[in-house]
């Protein structure tokens, strides 16, 4: 009996590490991220969602869900001289 115990004993503790230390989830592949979500009333609120490495901000009510704005994260945007430089006419 006590070496039964000990088995399980050892099984929850391997779990429980396991959990602990992200073996379970696999965090690498998930494609969908909510960064955030913020109410607007009882049965609404809007979310910022990244998929696939583009962030986009949809309304959420209980009849639909509504695409409102989409933008690449912080940082992947081209500064602004070189955006002019891309659309300045030649002389």
């Amino acid at each position: 009996m006590l070496s039964l115990l000990l088995v399980v004993g050892l099984i929850l503790a391997a779990a429980w590490l396991a959990r602990r230390g992200g073996l379970l989830k696999n965090k690498n592949q998930q494609r969908i991220k909510i960064l955030d979500n913020q109410r607007l009333g009882p049965r609404s609120s809007v979310a910022l969602v990244q998929i696939d490495g583009q962030e986009i901000l949809i309304g959420i009510t209980p009849q639909q869900i509504s695409l409102l704005h989409t933008a690449n994260p912080a940082g992947s945007e081209p500064n602004f001289q070189a955006h002019l430089d891309q659309h300045r006419a030649p002389r």
